[in-house]
């Protein structure tokens, strides 16, 4: 089926892409935990060791890095197995946000088993109000996230409701914080 091999492509690139930025965030610029380099006046590449799950929630707590695993695992298999078997009902276009989301869970999943915690490294801000460190894999999650409410809610003819939905707004309320907040 062609569609499998576009997936599994994206799949592949988002985490190469991912994980190879962050190889060079961490050997090349040589940053210590939460030194920056400053790119402008609103944007820095930082090195911020995630414990929590995104934008640092639930950090503080030190809980163990294999239940954030676990649970990254059971979204990529609910949302593997939603879209398999109901993709008679789904264009191309969805399959290619799924796999945004799927290729940035797996590269999140990748710096918890190598690294104790996922490498975030890209700071927004303005002045001193810095939008939470982010990384590529929480870009492509938030990417699929939206192209598939997109879709959702815009896109399809056939407008009747579906359930699964509500996965993707759980999806996206734990990537986003409502607030900014100020780290210097």
């Amino acid at each position: 089926m062609k569609i499998n091999y576009q997936v599994i492509s994206i799949i592949f690139a988002v985490v190469l892409c991912d994980q190879y930025v962050k190889t060079l965030v961490i050997n090349s610029l040589m940053l210590q935990i939460n030194d920056f380099y400053r790119i402008n006046d609103f944007f820095n590449i930082v090195l911020v060791y995630n414990f929590g799950i995104s934008f640092g929630l639930f950090g503080k707590y030190q809980l163990n890095q294999y239940i954030f695993v676990l649970f990254s695992l059971l979204i990529i298999l609910t949302l593997s197995c939603y879209y398999y078997f109901h993709r008679q009902h789904y264009c191309v276009n969805n399959f290619i946000f799924v796999s945004f989301i799927i290729g940035g869970a797996i590269g999140n999943i990748l710096d918890r088993l190598i690294y104790g915690a996922v490498i975030d490294f890209l700071d927004l801000h303005f002045k001193n109000y810095h939008y939470p460190a982010f990384n590529l894999a929480d870009s492509a999650i938030i990417l699929g996230a939206f192209g598939i409410l997109f879709l959702e809610f815009f896109a399809r003819k056939n407008k009747k409701s579906k359930a699964h939905w509500l996965l993707i707004w759980l999806l996206l309320i734990t990537h986003l914080r409502c607030g900014i907040k100020c780290i210097r």
